[in-house]
């Protein structure tokens, strides 16, 4: 029912999701460190089922929580789920459970070691009939807490604790015909609901998702109204702010025409407030949404959407320089604003998964959750962005979706015209298809996946730096493709972006390029990689081959070799279009070929004008 937001963590856009956790303080830019922090992900330990992580607070190095749902082997649905993080491992603490029906708790707040708070919905019949939850952890178990309105439906989404005496929930419950704000309030002894503003409430649904608490006057809630409680073009986001004596509607900065559902906030100070969500358009396919208070109004701001479906759920603001939210593009998103611009940053896990919150605990100490896809379930996903003087790491198993007993791909004719690249290169082990036996031939490929093709199929020697070296700022020893795209770049078979110039980074102390991998690769990269992979001598004709590809243009030479080695080919209308995203069966065939082809068809290279 409910969609979800906090302040140091939140959850994904979903069916049935809510999140929230607790802000911590502003805190002090980053200095430089001699180990560079790199994002990790930090093993959690289960007992097996389905685990689905909301919310996210961090109240010291040995004292981290997460809370979601889970379905364990046996069970007929979701019960509530609550992780600790001791300092050294992540592990299943007890909570009380309200079932046989589904419960899940949507955010977590702590104060102190023996003072957290947990919140969300159960459901009373095999149907639905939530209600609320509200769970406290004195520092030995937790324990369940009186709702003040427990004949309501309904659920609560986020919540932040600003003291022990002064913490804050946020929700929705069923109101006279649509779902209606729901704020409640703790004061150390009792929670009472505290009466909050909506739009319309006799025809639109209101939600408030999670929170921003920088004071006890200061407190900002986001979420969204629409027609429906369903993801809809028509929804709009919904932020209200507590000036200490009322909670007031703020207008917020939504997109034009698009379904708007903000899911979390942050603020640093009065005048530096972030808010973070999804925008969806007629496609109900998401683009990341982010919008900055400045002490007057609320500015949509430019984010990054490097797949056709994004989203982003949680965020923390360390400084006005410092921020960092976390989400999904199909792959665990994560994007860091340095005061001018959002950008990518390197996650470790490029394989499907979701980010859902993010909490710190110092400039350069952060946490986020979520989950990521282990075949037929899905698994609690944690990273940590810490500094990293370690040596390099072993190669890993990468990510790859695999088929399960798959005889052929359900997606893969024979008169396809991939049909015998993706034969070949799948029984040769460089590229793999999906656990439901399909190949998806026409889904596009980032660069990341693209190099561990390419120096797979054409066997290149691993090569890598010396230990706590690396060539790209966005490509640590930690990351999974680590090793291909090492070798690649030590091949000069790929180059970076220049720091600190769009569309890369900041640059580091060493100024270290950027490689993007999690962008889309294109079909001019495409070329320029395989050609040169392949080292054959580039062509440089008078004549181009193709009209959109120029002599003299970036990708002119390794468009024209690829060419004449018989490896692409145009569109009737005669054009290479190179920068399109090139998709899996088109890059299968151009590399098939390139390995088990005839180059010497061609022609030796000829000058150019």
């Amino acid at each position: 029912m409910c969609v979800g937001l906090l302040i140091v963590g939140a959850a994904l856009l979903g069916p049935g999701s809510g999140r929230a956790a607790r802000l911590a303080p502003p805190l002090a830019s980053p200095a430089p460190t001699a180990c560079p922090p790199i994002w990790h992900q930090v093993p959690v330990a289960t007992a097996g089922g389905t685990y689905t992580l909301y919310a996210l607070a961090a109240h010291a190095a040995d004292d981290v929580w997460a809370v979601g749902d889970v379905l364990l082997p046996g069970q007929a649905t979701q019960h509530t789920v609550i992780l600790h993080w001791d300092g050294t491992a992540w592990s299943a603490v007890p909570t009380p459970d309200l079932g046989p029906y589904y419960s899940g708790l949507y955010g977590v707040a702590a104060v102190a070691a023996n003072d957290a708070w947990a919140v969300g919905e159960y459901d009373t019949t095999p149907s639905g009939g939530n209600h609320i939850v509200i769970e406290h952890w004195d520092g030995a178990a937790w324990s369940f807490m009186a709702d003040p309105s427990p004949g309501h439906l309904g659920a609560l989404d986020g919540v932040t604790a600003l003291t022990t005496g002064n913490v804050w929930a946020v929700g929705a419950y069923a109101g006279s015909a649509m779902g209606v704000t729901l704020v409640e309030h703790w004061d150390g002894t009792q929670w009472t609901v505290v009466p909050s503003p909506n739009v319309d409430p006799s025809t639109e649904a209101n939600v408030l998702s999670g929170l921003a608490a920088r004071a006890a006057n200061d407190l900002w809630a986001v979420g969204f109204t629409a027609p429906s409680s369903e993801i809809t073009v028509n929804a709009r986001g919904l932020v209200e702010h507590w000036d200490g004596v009322s909670w007031q509607i703020v207008p917020s900065a939504n997109a034009v025409n698009r379904g708007t559902y903000l899911a979390m906030g942050a603020t640093a100070a009065p005048n530096d407030v972030w808010a973070v969500g999804s925008s969806y358009g007629s496609d109900f396919l998401g683009q990341t949404f982010t919008e900055h208070w400045d002490g007057v109004s609320w500015q949509q701001m430019a984010s990054p959407n490097p797949a056709d479906s994004n989203s982003l759920g949680g965020v923390v603001a360390i400084g006005p320089a410092d921020v960092w939210a976390v989400g999904s593009a199909r792959f665990p998103l994560v994007l860091h604003w340095d005061g001018l611009s959002w950008r990518q940053a390197a996650s470790p896990l490029p394989g499907p998964g979701v980010l859902a919150s993010i909490a710190a605990l110092a400039p350069n100490h952060l946490w986020a959750i979520g989950r990521f896809a282990a075949g037929t379930t899905s698994v609690p996903l944690a990273e940590e962005y810490a500094p990293d003087c370690g040596p390099t790491p072993t190669p890993p198993v990468y990510p790859s979706p695999t088929p399960t007993a798959c005889a052929g791909f359900s997606d893969v004719h024979p008169a396809d015209y991939f049909y015998t690249p993706v034969q070949y290169l799948v029984s040769h082990g460089v590229i793999a298809g999906y656990s439901d036996c399909t190949f998806r031939p026409y889904a596009n490929t980032t660069r990341s996946q693209m190099v561990k093709i390419v120096v797979l199929g054409f066997n290149k020697p691993i090569t890598t730096p010396p230990p706590g070296s690396y060539t790209f700022a966005d490509v640590p020893s930690a990351f999974p493709f680590f090793p291909v795209i090492e070798t690649a770049a030590a091949l000069q078979i790929v180059s970076g972006y220049a720091c600190g110039q769009a569309p890369a980074g900041p640059c580091d102390g060493q100024n270290r390029p950027y490689f993007l991998p999690y962008a889309n690769v294109t079909r001019g990269q495409l070329s320029k990689i395989d050609v040169v992979a392949a080292a054959w001598p580039l062509r440089n004709p008078a004549t181009p081959t193709f009209s959109d590809v120029a002599p003299g243009s970036a990708f002119y030479a390794f468009v024209e070799t690829a060419a004449c080695h018989g490896v692409i080919s145009g569109y009737a209308d005669g054009t290479f279009r190179p920068g399109n995203t090139a998709t899996r069966g088109q890059i299968a065939k151009i590399v098939d070929l390139s390995i088990t082809g005839n180059p010497t068809g061609c022609p030796a290279p000829t000058a150019g004008p």
